[in-house]
């Protein structure tokens, strides 16, 4: 049993959860109906993070996480033979009921503690942050792990103390897009990292505006690399929030808008 999300290039399966037919039903409903027809496709950041799956190479594939404390994770599907990942083919692995629904009061402003929390936890923000993954997966992205961590051994673009925080370059892409995800959703308080126990979870009042965000040379360098190379980044900067880097960006650089298209396949 599956459910075609409509309209989508994308199935949710809850066939791991087959002992219970019930639990599968209210898989694929939450994932489908609730979260991304519901909630998601209804912004219009989430419409163009759908449309761009629509619209690409491939297919998504949505299935439950059965695994107790583990995140919610997105890669390429081994092919059918067992021989490599199917670049037209990305799984998703998501467990709705480990995420909360509604932000609580207490997370709505930035406290003094940058890890007292972690923002972008809701149920549908965690699986935003999912397909935009799975987006640049079908695209041709995060082929190859470009990790933000200096090393001298393996000296890498972007590399250094503050992008660590990020840890690869696909997450930062993912991060930022679900940042503004949030900021569409009224809220003002932005995801600093990806974990890691010397890294904020928040970042500071400085960092929470768009150019605020661009003041820092590191995120302004990454911000840069995103405009210029991901084709959805002009589309982005249509989306008019507080807190949305790529409009900023765009605004103070006009000719990286042509810089992407000239980037992108004919």
């Amino acid at each position: 049993m599956s459910t075609k999300v409509a309209g989508e290039d994308i199935t949710v399966d809850g066939s791991p959860l087959k002992t219970s037919p019930a639990l599968v039903q209210l898989f694929e409903n939450i994932v489908a109906n609730t979260l991304i027809l519901g909630q998601i496709k209804k912004s219009p950041l989430g419409a163009i993070i759908l449309s761009r799956i629509k619209n690409g190479p491939g297919d998504v594939e949505i299935y439950p996480r059965t695994e107790r404390d583990l995140n919610a994770e997105t890669r390429y599907k081994i092919k059918s033979n067992g021989r490599g990942r199917d670049p037209k083919l990305v799984i998703m692995f998501f467990k709705p009921e480990q995420w909360a629904d509604t932000i609580s009061s207490a997370n709505s402003t930035i406290p003094t503690d940058l890890r007292a929390f972690e923002p972008g936890m809701l149920k549908d923000e965690v699986l935003f942050h999912e397909l935009v993954h799975a987006g640049r997966l079908l695209d041709g992205f995060a082929q190859v792990k470009h990790m933000l961590a200096p090393d001298t051994n393996d000296v890498a673009m972007y590399a250094n103390e503050e992008s660590a925080a990020y840890e690869d370059i696909e997450e930062f892409a993912a991060i930022l897009v679900s940042n503004i995800y949030l900021s569409e959703k009224g809220q003002k308080v932005f995801r600093a990292s990806h974990g890691g126990k010397k890294f904020p979870f928040i970042l500071d009042q400085a960092q929470s505006s768009s150019d605020g965000f661009l003041a820092k040379k590191s995120n302004y360098d990454l911000v840069k690399m995103f405009c210029d190379t991901d084709p959805i980044a002009p589309s982005l900067a249509g989306i008019n929030t507080p807190f949305n880097p790529v409009k900023a960006f765009f605004q103070k650089n006009p000719a990286d808008f042509f810089t992407n298209r000239s980037n992108q396949p004919s």
